[in-house]
């Protein structure tokens, strides 16, 4: 364990809002004030000049379908969209400025619109929900926020000091930190009071006169060129910067010369060109991102063009694909923080931010437009698309950002969403209309949070969503069948229309879990094999207080070690790791095998975990589970959140079991079901324990950063296989049947050993065959024979055969193999498909296949096709 003083020499990775909507960020509106004639030549809806109150009334004007089909170019698509919404806009406009923009700046007060109306919103109606309570609340709040602030040495806000008596990089700093950055959103809330309609403060003198001398306090008195950077880098150079710029922007027009230059110097100071000079540290994946996005908007104040180009050329190497640390890889993995992975929250705030830098410079002389820009939109169908169930992101992708309070897998995928929404507005038209009838399906089918109705939600987020959803022409889409390995984040997502699975595990490529600034402190066995599966009745899992009363040491699918571990465990920021490559898996995009070598946290113990993921079930089988902690060992088959009505009722071989709060019992079964939930087969009977437990925990448990010290209760069903204290060589097999009723679960508990067909569970090879499916899936953990299948080494396998064909897929989890030969018992006629890392093939009475260089592709799936 390190304490928070010794992390002083190194840079803290940041504290992100990634998946908050934070308060500053609610949408706002404002236009500049530049001539008609002005507006026509850079394209941009005309504005009528008028002094407005929040009873004005909006003035639509029709726009030209033809003009936005003419515009050619991905971004700029995606800029020309936001400003000409082919039904109509709602047009209004703040009181004109007395600085007038000559034609020698035009371009920069059209970028400076485009900016305004990416973080307001277009398009939306004011006295409609609900954007009119949204826009009611943002007024009270942005009053408050005027009536509270009183400007002082060491603050703008009382209960906001940031006078730091010893700044350094320790937890303390940090929090001093973070007070600058959310002063600077107060300011940002009260502008956008300001500057959108019906928030009852709508070019208000009084509220625009103390946002700017706000600015002016917190410029001169805690961020500026005077003040050295202390605390938490992000607050600097990512949080406040933003904050400032997008707040100086907006009141642009107000502003003389020096307050715009001054504002700009403040931010400019703590982010010279070397932040992103090179792709490296800190300045990589949604981080780079948000910086580019801090050292435009400084531009656009300052009226930069080097400093616009700067962040134009910077973000190119967001787009290519990486093969280690940060940022996307070319099987949609997503990595933050070198081990961590991270598409639920850091890639949301990638992808806002690209989707809003695109749309910012399109058809400028900064344009974002590098040959590798597809590899982004890829991103899409590769990683978020696969994670996202029914509007539901997976917590597993999601980090430390799993134990905010008033967040959730929702609340992370409304972001996704609302970024493909505009994202959308710049592909072509098939990948758009694909993209946008699968967010309407996600919206549609979320009723737990519905995005519309968050209230934290931004209003342009809002507004994107609504147009969406609004829209006739856009049919909701079902989920879409699939099985994905992630091979460069250990991660499996497996999706049918009626559930979805998602797995999370460690390797020596990835972490055990992410805690840092004190979030996520229980996270320890996150990535111990643990299964996060939702089924449309049971949406709201993982939801509400779910992660401070879950039990750490009991996650679904996890095997983990009872003994006591601290808080924070291991080194903060997903710098603890076990040393063992062998994890991953094969899949042919519909079916799925993954294995995992599991080396515990802080542990000594260590098993063989395989998962074979199918059309309504996953098997799981463990084996070689050794440990000598002097603690007990458990494998979890499931810990569910249930109802505290104790109507879930849990069934073992059919007889009621743990009916009440408090209970347990332990029992030999051949099957169980939790109604209301699913199913479980145990193929050669397990000594299963039960327990119906209400746990009590507080927000503050697992996140110290966090306020929330309220006590909060859920009850949970769980059920364990108990492999007592320092097992040696202990194994389990059992079958999840998401959704399943009790008596399809009784069926397939009946016929278990004529579906599913355990060839080897040991820590030599886990083998499985499925005669109805004609499927075979194996993970050799060494050289092994299994029934009619060999490897000469460390592999995973899964065959399927298909009327006269068969399709083989293998990979080298390890990455370590440089050769590999694999053999099957099956007479095979002629190889029809084959990848380049198959060297040598010989057919005939037996397939034996030679791999070269598995090692080099990074655990991708090789498929062979054959004719038999």
């Amino acid at each position: 364990m390190i304490s928070p003083r010794s992390r002083m020499n190194r840079p803290c990775p940041g504290r992100r809002l990634c998946d908050i909507e934070p308060p500053w960020s609610s949408v706002q509106r404002c236009r500049d004030s530049i001539t008609s004639a002005q507006r026509l030549t850079i394209g941009v809806v005309s504005r009528d000049h008028a002094p407005m109150d929040s009873s004005m009334k909006l003035k639509a004007i029709p726009m030209d379908r033809r003009l936005f089909l003419g515009l050619a170019g991905t971004s700029a698509a995606i800029g020309a969209s936001l400003l000409l919404d082919s039904r109509s806009v709602a047009a209004w406009t703040v009181p004109p400025s007395a600085v007038t923009d000559s034609a020698a700046n035009a371009t920069f007060a059209m970028l400076r619109i485009r900016w305004r109306d990416l973080n307001l919103g277009v398009g939306f109606d004011p006295t409609a929900a609900p954007f009119q309570a949204k826009l009611l609340s943002l007024g009270t709040q942005a009053l408050s926020f005027m009536n509270t602030m009183a400007p002082a040495r060491g603050s703008l806000w009382p209960t906001l000091s940031y006078l730091d008596p010893e700044p350094d990089g320790d937890a303390e700093s940090i929090a001093f930190t973070a007070k600058i950055t959310s002063s600077f959103q107060r300011l940002w809330t009260m502008a956008e009071a300001w500057a959108q309609p019906g928030t009852g403060h709508t070019g208000s003198q009084t509220l625009l006169d103390a946002v700017i001398a706000g600015l002016d306090h917190l410029t001169s008195d805690a961020y500026s060129p005077a003040h050295p950077r202390f605390g938490n880098w992000w607050d600097f150079q990512i949080g406040a910067a933003r904050a400032l710029g997008d707040t100086a922007t907006l009141v642009f027009e107000h502003l003389s010369s020096a307050r715009r230059a001054h504002y700009a110097a403040c931010i400019d100071f703590y982010l010279p060109d070397p932040v992103v000079s090179s792709y490296t540290g800190l300045s990589t994946g949604a981080n780079r991102v948000d910086l580019c996005r801090a050292i435009a908007i400084s531009a656009l104040l300052s009226e930069n063009s080097a400093r616009l180009s700067l962040a134009s050329a910077a973000l190119s190497p967001v787009f290519d694909h990486v093969t280690t640390g940060d940022g996307y890889y070319a099987d949609g993995s997503f990595i933050q923080h070198d081990t961590v992975p991270y598409i639920g929250s850091y890639g949301a705030v990638l992808s806002d931010g690209v989707g809003r830098l695109l749309a910012l410079l399109h058809g400028t002389e900064w344009e974002i437009a590098p040959p590798n820009l597809p590899k982004f939109f890829d991103a899409v169908d590769k990683a978020v698309a696969p994670l996202l169930y029914n509007g539901f992101m997976m917590d597993s992708v999601s980090g430390r950002s799993i134990a905010r309070p008033a967040t959730s897998g929702f609340v992370r995928a409304h972001s996704h969403l609302a970024s493909i929404a505009l994202i959308a507005k710049g592909v072509e038209s098939a990948t758009a209309e694909r993209w946008r009838s699968m967010v309407k399906g996600w919206l549609l089918r979320n009723a737990v949070e519905p995005a519309m109705g968050y209230s934290a939600a931004t209003t342009v987020r809002l507004a994107y969503l609504d147009e969406l959803l609004r829209g006739t022409d856009v049919p909701p889409a079902p989920e879409r069948a699939e099985s994905r390995v992630f091979a460069q984040m250990d991660r499996v997502a497996h999706k049918r229309v009626d559930w979805a699975a998602a797995l999370s595990m460690a390797s020596a490529r990835t972490c055990y879990y992410e805690y840092g600034n004190g979030e996520n402190l229980r996270g320890w066995n996150t990535s111990n094999g643990w299964i996060q599966w939702l089924t449309p009745n049971t949406m709201d899992q993982y939801t509400g207080n779910f992660w401070p009363t879950v039990d750490p040491y009991h996650h679904t699918g996890t095997t983990t070690s009872l003994k006591p571990l601290n808080d924070g465990e291991g080194v903060a920021w997903g710098r603890t790791a076990p040393d063992t490559p062998w994890v991953g898996g094969a899949g042919d995009g519909s079916l799925s095998i993954a294995g995992q070598y599991l080396k515990a946290i802080s542990s000594t113990l260590e098993a063989r975990k395989s998962w074979i993921f199918l059309d309504d079930r996953v098997i799981c089988l463990g084996a070689g589970i050794t440990a000598s902690d002097a603690a007990a060992i458990h494998t979890t088959i499931e810990n569910r959140r249930v109802r505290a009505s104790s109507d879930n009722t849990l069934t073992l071989d059919g007889v009621t079991s743990v009916p009440r709060p408090g209970d347990s019992a332990t029992v030999t079964a051949t099957w169980a079901h939790l109604s209301d939930h699913g199913g479980y087969v145990f193929p050669s009977g397990e000594t299963v324990h039960a327990s119906r437990q209400t746990r009590s925990g507080r927000w503050r448990d697992i996140n110290s950063s966090t306020s929330n010290t309220q006590t909060v209760s859920e009850t949970y069903v769980t059920m364990t296989i108990d492999h007592g204290v320092n097992p040696g060589d202990q194994g389990y097999s059992y079958v999840m049947l998401p959704g399943a009723s009790s008596e399809q679960t009784r069926r397939a508990a009946a016929c278990i050993h004529g579906t599913v067909q355990i060839l080897s569970n040991t820590a030599s090879v886990q083998a499985v065959h499925l005669p109805r499916l004609k499927t075979t899936a194996a993970n050799f953990w060494q050289s092994a024979t299994v029934k009619d299948l060999s490897s000469s080494g460390p592999a995973s396998v899964l065959i399927r055969v298909s009327g006269t064909e068969a399709t083989i897929c293998v990979s080298d989890p390890t990455r370590t193999t440089g050769r590999l030969v694999l053999t099957w018992e099956r007479a095979v006629n002629a190889v029809l498909e084959q990848p380049d890392t198959l060297s040598a093939v010989t057919t005939g009475e037996r397939l034996r296949m030679e791999f070269e260089g598995l090692a080099g592709t990074q655990g991708a799936t090789q498929v062979v096709r054959v004719s038999i």
